[in-house]
């Protein structure tokens, strides 16, 4: 029993030392400044509303979170852009 719990032990340790991955928008022509600059544009449009995009009502409560994401997803596709796995590098 007792080598059960290390190998378990020791197993939940090695996964925390992987490096989970993350997910980055990419595009196949900006730099990571026109990236940001683009994603600073989506938020804003998501979170101010702006003709052509739908506004979020106030009773949503946590879809709220939700609906923003999905247009600032459809923001970012719409600029061109496609999310990429990224492994997180091993401290």
């Amino acid at each position: 029993m007792r080598d059960v719990l290390s190998l378990i032990l020791v197993v939940v340790l090695l996964s925390g030392c992987a490096g989970s991955p993350r997910w980055v928008w990419k595009h196949h022509e900006n730099s990571d400044e026109q990236t940001r600059e683009d994603m600073e544009i989506c938020r804003r449009q998501a979170f101010q509303g702006v003709p052509g995009m739908p506004m979020m009502s106030p009773d949503l409560g946590a879809d709220l979170y939700e609906e923003r994401q999905d247009l600032i997803r459809d923001c970012m596709k719409g600029k061109g852009y496609y999310y990429e796995k990224v492994k997180r590098p091993q401290n």
